[in-house]
């Protein structure tokens, strides 16, 4: 192939740079996408098999595979004829194939292998039901990327396949790599089905446990001969260690009739985590299905979310010989798909429904967090429509709605368990923040703020019945956690001046109005069946003891249980436990919070990151000095003793984080000045608007008191006035406000309604114009108006939603993040009044949140690019290692602790 002749043929569109290798029907160069300066793979037919298919039937069909569209399938870009030659493009994947790790590695670790196997069920799957037939799975075919596999090439085989016809067998050419193709692929029959794929992934799967396919030979015929008369090699001979549920989900895949085999990819993947019905061989003894459930039910748990780690598989599938012993208990590893993920820790991420038959957690979604949930009988989780910007799920007692909390704006909100519109139940800064739990006795429970307080499910009776206790040092409670038939409420209490491993744990009972201390600890829940209390230290130790119900009091002498649990923001546990006994928890390293890293992102959405030794806290304010040199955040450090959300300076530069504000109380809402030399921040509650140098000199500056606690800040470029959001606590109303800071600062309301944003307003650079969010179409949308006189126009912005305005500091360009949670820029001009000129989305930053899941940003002092919180892979936070299944984990609570 004539390397000068397909670079001449493709220079208007790519730059061939060097070959990447060959394969049985094509070469694949490395390439630059001209237009979107992107690197891709290019992958161009070796001549003879294009001129077997003829160009324009096999585009045609290629064509159709461009509309597969799924995280385990590597896509197709473009297509076409260059010269003669047949090519398509795909994307540039990092990373190795399946084949070069068993080069290296020749058996993979159990759980790695079933974890790959079932990721590519998912593709297949997926395509099947598309009417797409791969035809050629094979180790070459998959590409490992981030731990993730991709299968590639979906492609090529069924355009060479539909197009080639009777052409390929008269050229000798043919599809399939005789190692994995099935009996009927191999003797050539014309109607291949999705079981052919499935036989082929079946013996890919073989391969990863074994360290060879299950036929091999010297010559195509010697292997295809083996297919047809010869049965595999039993696994658990070549490797006592491979689970018997395993090893019988392959050899039915490699079934020599298709009728005999799995009948569809995803019963290929639920048969690897399946053990209901399973024996042994020749071990014998039937085995339990996860969650003690059927296959079908076992299997919609783990379908795509669940992989048996390689030290969990002696327990989890050890033989229950006894039927009236106890069940054994298992572990199980949870992972996910990256668009199904864990939200950035901010609050409490799971729920089990009160039926045990499906649980919520909080996941990654367009425009900030969003609730998914995931019945036992189903494949996937389901995003929940109305759960937008939620955390810390919980469910009704009759498991018919769910309650969670939203932090822009701070709310608390309950829909349908199957998502829907949302009713809003109680909003303003004290509603929620550290959490919300449904009781029996049909109240809320949930932070107040300065205690515990509740509220009904239709917002009536809101009502303080649990204040601080302010004479103890009390400054805050959090996670409430019901017992059952309302007899109490268990919370977690922290003072002033302590450690997290300092906190205590409470019961209060609301109809007596008597609380109890009870331990040291974070966060806590109740076993009924058992009638423990379950506890997490601040070192991230999982503790037990009896309680007392009638006396809130315990019983006996604590036992620990596990350590290494993970612990987010002011010591949110994800410990979850269903009904039937099975324990949900996040594991990882104690009590580190870090969340991620600065970073700078251009207006493609690639990053840089700016320091890589983290942000110790929970992002809640971000803000990029003028100058571009420094930037301000919020943080809140649970590590911290004095447990309270601080500013610091983070010197883009290099160099550790600065602590400005040594305050003991809390402060937020970092604003700039434009010397870039100092910081107006709010304390105080939200009343008081302070100045501070940030240099560490000086001490506070009062600028400004207002009746009102402040939510939102910007200031003009003069420094002569403010325009804030001001919330009236009492009547939970939210108001745009103009203070000026010379002469009498009383602050006028300006006649806009905000409704329920924290969204701050942002001044221009010039000074002239006021960005901000408002809710005046019926939903909110970012809208510009004349500044100071904003009654004298007003232009809206964003065209279905939109949030976060932020100006380019040059001049003539406006950033919003639309309701689809991309960062879109708008140019506009000033000559006649505010005109929109044009409107472009730039890139969606659904790795770069802040800890409530909000999209933080600043852009550059030249508009080029964008300071960002990069919260890195899956939303976990740093030293989370991930979820942790235990089924029957009551069995072993009731064996180890007494009752």
């Amino acid at each position: 192939m004539s390397l000068e002749r397909l670079t001449a043929a493709l220079s208007d569109h790519y730059r061939l740079e060097r070959e990447l290798g060959q394969g049985g029907m094509a070469t694949v160069y490395l390439a630059q996408d001209l237009k979107h300066d992107r690197q891709v793979a290019i992958k161009v037919l070796h001549p003879d098999l294009g001129a077997a298919l003829g160009g324009e039937r096999f585009l045609a069909e290629i064509r159709t595979t461009a509309r597969l569209q799924h995280p385990h399938i590597l896509p197709l870009l473009d297509s076409g004829d260059a010269g003669g030659l047949l090519y398509y493009v795909m994307p540039l994947v990092t990373g190795e194939t399946l084949r070069t790790r068993l080069e290296r590695e020749r058996q993979l670790p159990i759980a790695d292998a079933v974890r790959i196997a079932r990721e590519v069920a998912s593709a297949l799957d997926y395509a099947h039901r598309q009417g797409v037939i791969h035809r050629d799975i094979k180790p070459e075919n998959i590409l490992l990327h981030d731990g993730q596999a991709l299968v590639a090439d979906f492609g090529i085989a069924l355009a060479v396949q539909s197009a080639g016809g009777e052409r390929m067998t008269q050229t000798g050419l043919s599809l399939g790599t005789p190692q994995y193709m099935s009996p009927e692929q191999a003797m050539g029959e014309k109607q291949i089905d999705a079981r052919s794929d499935v036989y082929a992934l079946a013996a890919v799967t073989y391969e990863m446990l074994a360290g060879d396919a299950p036929f091999t030979g010297g010559s195509v015929q010697a292997i295809v001969a083996k297919i047809m008369t010869e049965k595999p090699t039993p696994l658990h001979t070549l490797r006592d260690t491979v689970p018997p549920h395993v090893e019988a989900a392959v050899l039915t895949g490699l079934a020599k009739l298709p009728a005999d085999r799995h009948a569809t990819a995803a019963e290929f993947a639920t048969a690897l985590v399946t053990t209901t019905g399973v024996h042994a061989q020749p071990h014998g003894a039937a085995r339990s299905g996860p969650f003690g459930l059927s296959a079908r039910a076992a299997a919609g748990i783990m379908a795509g979310l669940a992989v048996v780690t390689v030290g969990a598989v002696a327990a989890a599938f050890t033989g229950r010989g006894n039927r009236d012993a106890p069940p054994r208990v298992a572990r199980f590893e949870v992972t996910m798909a990256p668009d199904e993920a864990l939200a950035t820790p901010g609050g409490t991420r799971f729920a089990w429904s009160p039926d045990g038959t499906m649980f919520v957690y909080t996941g990654t979604g367009s425009a900030g967090n969003n609730l998914w949930s995931r019945s036992l009988d189903a494949l996937v989780p389901v995003p929940l429509r109305g759960s937008e910007r939620a955390t810390s799920p919980t469910f009704s007692p009759d498991g018919r709605e769910i309650a969670f909390v939203t932090t822009a704006p701070f709310s608390i909100r309950v829909m349908p368990r199957t998502g829907g519109t949302a009713r809003v139940v109680a909003e303003g800064q004290n509603a929620a923040g550290g959490g919300v739990a449904w009781s029996e006795d049909g109240f809320l429970y949930f932070d107040g703020g300065t205690g515990l307080a509740r509220v009904r499910p239709d917002g009536s009776e809101h009502e303080m019945v649990m204040p601080l206790d302010t004479a103890r040092g009390e400054i805050g409670m959090a996670w409430p956690r019901v017992l059952p038939e309302g007899r109490g409420i268990l919370m977690r209490i922290r003072r002033a001046g302590e450690a997290m491993t300092d906190w205590s744990i409470i019961a209060f009972d609301p109809q007596a109005r008597v609380r109890r201390d009870l331990v040291r600890g974070v966060f806590a829940i109740y076993s009924p069946t058992t009638g423990h209390l379950l506890w997490v230290t601040g070192d991230g130790t999982l503790m037990a003891q009896a309680l007392d119900l009638d006396q809130l009091t315990l019983r006996g002498e604590p036992t620990r249980l596990w350590d290494n649990i993970y612990l987010g923001g002011f010591g949110a546990a994800d410990v979850v436990l269903s009904s039937s006994g099975d324990l949900l928890y996040m594991a990882g390293s104690g009590t580190e919070t870090s969340i991620g890293s600065l970073a700078w992102v251009d207006r493609r959405g690639r990053s840089t990151i700016v320091d890589s030794t983290g942000i110790n806290g929970l992002v809640r304010a971000l803000a990029l000095a003028p100058d571009g040199r420094s930037a301000a955040l919020s943080l809140e450090r649970a590590t911290d003793a004095t447990n309270l959300s601080r500013i610091w300076i983070a010197p883009l530069g290099g160099g550790p984080l600065q602590l400005v504000t040594t305050e003991d109380k809390p402060v937020t809402l970092p604003t700039w000045e434009s010397d870039s030399r100092s910081l107006l921040y709010v304390s105080d509650q939200g009343t008081t608007i302070y100045r501070r140098r940030t240099d560490g000199g000086g001490v506070p500056e009062a600028v400004a008191t207002v009746s009102r606690g402040i939510v939102g800040m910007t200031v003009d470029p003069t420094g002569r006035s403010l325009v804030l959001i001001g919330e009236d606590s009492g009547e939970r109303r939210r108001e745009l406000l103009n203070l000026r800071l010379t002469g009498d600062r009383t602050p006028t309301v300006l006649p806009v309604p905000i409704g329920t944003n924290r969204e701050p307003p942002v001044l221009s650079p010039d000074g002239r114009w006021l960005a901000y969010v408002s809710p005046l179409g019926g939903r909110e949308d970012v809208y510009v108006s004349p500044y100071p006189d904003i009654t004298a126009g007003r232009v809206q912005v964003s065209a279905s939603g939109g949030g976060a305005p932020r100006w380019n500091r040059q001049g003539g360009e406006l950033f919003y993040v639309n309701d689809a949670g991309a960062i879109v820029s708008v140019r506009f001009a000033t000559t006649d009044g505010f005109r929109i000129l044009s409107t472009e989305e730039l890139f969606t930053p659904s790795g770069f949140r802040g800890g409530d899941g909000r999209v933080y940003y600043d852009p550059a002092p030249d508009g080029e690019r964008f300071l960002m919180v990069d919260i890195g892979a899956q939303g976990r936070g740093r030293g989370a290692a991930g979820p942790i299944l235990v089924q029957h984990f009551t069995t072993e609570l009731q064996a180890r602790v007494a009752p």
